[in-house]
């Protein structure tokens, strides 16, 4: 169960943010066996990303509500199905999008472990994937994290919105 909660624990400590892009880092290299690099953040009001889909999860965390989403371009997302599943995809479809819920799922799990022994507060939440991602972001202020993997733009992004 991890370590009673401290009063003084807070959502926008740094060490929140870092066992995030860790559990994003660890999750694609897993499956990929490259590891993932960040290479840029944004933050903005109503946040407006290029990517086609993703999944996110409505959450609290130390009295925080917090959306987490995980943003994947197309190919990437199908790329990942593939080796998870050895699969020969070349469309998204539903069992794309499952993967993409789930690959949400496995890094917000990660996460919290570490967090919650550090005596961090997270509730449990169920993620929902999406091909409409800006839909979700609007009327939020967010920080989105970039990552590259094996091209010069980014291919998935960790993003938090309140």
């Amino acid at each position: 169960m991890g370590i009673p909660r401290r009063k003084e624990r807070s959502f926008f400590e740094e060490e929140v943010g870092s066992s995030f892009i860790q559990a994003c880092v660890k999750t694609i290299e897993t499956y990929l066996s490259i590891a993932p690099l960040r290479v840029k953040h944004t933050m903005a009001y109503d946040l407006q990303v290029n990517y086609e889909l993703g999944a996110y999860m409505r959450v609290v965390v130390d009295e925080k509500d917090v959306q987490l989403t995980i943003a994947f371009e197309k190919d990437f997302s199908i790329s990942v199905y593939n080796k998870m599943l050895d699969e020969k995809k070349t469309q998204v479809n539903e069992d794309v999008l499952d993967c993409v819920s789930e690959l949400t799922n496995i890094i917000y799990g990660l996460a919290k472990a570490q967090l919650v022994d550090k005596g961090h507060l997270f509730s449990s939440g169920r993620p929902v994937s999406t091909t409409d991602l800006n839909s979700i972001l609007k009327g939020r202020g967010s920080l989105e994290v970039k990552f590259c993997v094996d091209k010069k733009e980014p291919q998935f992004s960790l993003i938090f919105s309140l």
